[in-house]
Order: C-alpha cells, then structure tokens, then sequence
C-alpha cells in the first residue's frame, strides 16, 4: 500500500471515531452524564462499548472500501500493461503487432525456459547389402528401392531460468508404411553429459502413436539455474531411394545445420522453413561417398525447418 493510501485510510479510522464519540455525546442526557463520571466505572465501560463498536463498524466499511479499492486499481493496472504492450513494438519498431501474433511469440518465445544450442544432425544414408541385410531380412525387391538411414543429432539444451527445470526431451521418427519393414526403426543410444543410457534404462523410453505411424523417445533431464546440458542421440531408420525429410526444433534454437551422408549417385537438395537462406557447403564427393551440408545461421522459433529430399540416380535406371 502506498505512503498517500496509508495515511487516508487512518485519517478515515480517525473520522469514523470522532464521529462516534459526537454521537454518543449527543445523545447523553448531561446530568446522566454527570452522574456516570462520578460513577466512573461505569461511564468508563459505556464510553469503551460504544466506541468499541464504532471501530468495529469504521473497520468493516473500511475493509469494504480498499478491497474496491484494489480491485479498481488492479484493473486499471492490466489495463496499462494491455495498453503499454500493444504499443511497445510500435514505439521501438514503429508497427502494430496483432494480439495474436504477439500471443504466438510470447508462448513460443518469450515463456519457454529451455532454449537449444549448437544443434547439428548427421543424417547418413547407406545402401542395403547382403552384409548389412543379413539381420533384416528385407525382401530383394525393398533391397533396391531401400535405404538404411543412420542419424545422429548432438545438441546443448540451456536453462534460462534462475530456478530448476525438468525437461523432457522427446525425439519423433517416422516409421515406414510398409508393415514389414518396421523393424528397421529403432532408437540406439541416448547419452546425457557424456553419460549413455543403458540398455534397462532404455526401454521404458521408447513408445508408438496410437496410429503405429511414428516411434517416439522421452526422457526426462533435469537441469539446475543457468546451467546446461550436452545431449547426443542415435537412432536407425529405413528410407525410400527417393524420399524427403523435414527435420524441425521443438524448442527456440540458435540455429540448425545437416550434415547429408549418401552415396555418389544420390542427388540431395534442401530448402528451410526460415526467413532466411540456407548456408550450403560440400564437405566431400568422392567415389566413395558425398557429404553435404546445409545450416541455418541464425535464431530458430519451435517448429522452423530444414527439409531436404534425395533421389539415386542408379535407381532410375
């Protein structure tokens, strides 16, 4: 309560008893008056209930009053801020945010408690052959129209709280449409702070969507005031000879690169879902293998994207 408030509401208590007092008084015959000061007990104990009671009522109408009071000002407080929000971006930028682009910023940005940093994926397709299939037991013909599909993501998740934050980490693979070949998919290693996972531990993560169409990964970490996590995954995957991805952050990031492992005969092209351009290098392209890189240099919001999609040449023939 402010000082202005505090010294109104005893100059009201003060009132209500004055008030009080002039009223008893009035009200008093004088030689009854007279009389009880003589008998002083027992004018004493009239004056006390009286006035007792006058406080009483002072303090219910009193109460009655600064809870309005309060009520008032908190409306008119929300209303300021309402007010100095919506103008904010137009005092610094010159523009009118709509309230519900503002609203998306504020739960995906500026309400989150984790952001990601550093996070880079090596997304290695491999060819399906008889050393590498004798496992898997995958038919001729999906041989040929088949990739394995190796990916490793590696990422910092920073606390931005001054306060304890647990934090589920969930990773998302589709799985193939091809009953058959489901058995392709699986999560390999999970390792938090150079620590992994161990094989017990593992299980209890991993689930599928009621639809069967996606394998899901979550764990919860627990990460102390401004401080941060190092997380690597692995998981394994079949892909189509010609497919696409889109590889997208749950959380604020500081940017995203892909680094693409594929065969020579592989063509790969990509495109972000970001206001910004691509960063494109080739790291190598030999008989061997072909690495390509593609990055977004920049801030991420949840859900921004990299999509890249492949196609083998040899499959076409």
């Amino acid at each position: 309560m402010s000082q202005e408030k505090l010294v109104n509401l005893w100059l009201t208590i003060a009132a209500f008893i004055f008030l009080a007092v002039g009223f008893v008084i009035k009200n008093l015959d004088c030689e009854m008056v007279w009389e009880w000061v003589c008998e002083s007990k027992d004018f004493i104990g009239f004056l006390c209930s009286e006035l007792g009671i006058a406080f009483f009522v002072a303090l219910i109408l009193i109460y009655t009053f600064e809870k309005n009071s309060r009520e008032l000002d908190r409306e008119e407080t929300e209303k300021k801020v309402a007010k100095i929000s919506e103008n904010l971006f137009n005092a610094i930028y010159g523009r009118y945010i709509p309230d519900v682009v503002f609203s998306e910023v504020e739960r995906s940005l500026f309400s989150t408690d984790i952001v990601r940093v550093n996070y880079s994926i090596d997304y290695m397709l491999v060819k399906i052959d008889n050393e590498n299939n004798e496992n898997n037991k995958i038919s001729e013909k999906d041989e040929k129209s088949h990739f394995f599909c190796e990916i490793n993501s590696a990422y910092i998740l920073k606390n931005i709280t001054d306060k304890e934050i647990r934090h589920t980490v969930v990773s998302k693979i589709e799985m193939p449409i091809d009953k058959e070949l489901k058995n392709n998919v699986c999560f390999e290693s999970f390792t938090l702070d150079g620590d992994e996972l161990t094989k017990s531990d593992f299980g209890s993560c991993i689930s599928t969507t009621e639809d069967e169409n996606h394998m899901v990964f979550k764990k919860e970490v627990i990460i102390g005031p401004r401080s941060k996590v190092d997380i690597k995954m692995g998981l394994r995957t079949i892909r189509r000879k010609t497919d696409q991805e889109v590889w997208s952050s749950r959380l604020p990031s500081n940017g995203m690169t892909i680094r693409v492992h594929c065969p020579p005969s592989v063509n790969v092209q990509a495109n972000g879902n970001h206001s910004t351009e691509l960063k494109y290098r080739k790291i190598s392209n030999n008989s061997l293998a072909k690495i390509q890189e593609w990055s977004i240099d920049g801030g991420i919001f949840p859900y921004q994207s990299i999509i890249f999609w492949w196609q083998d040449s040899e499959n076409l023939l």
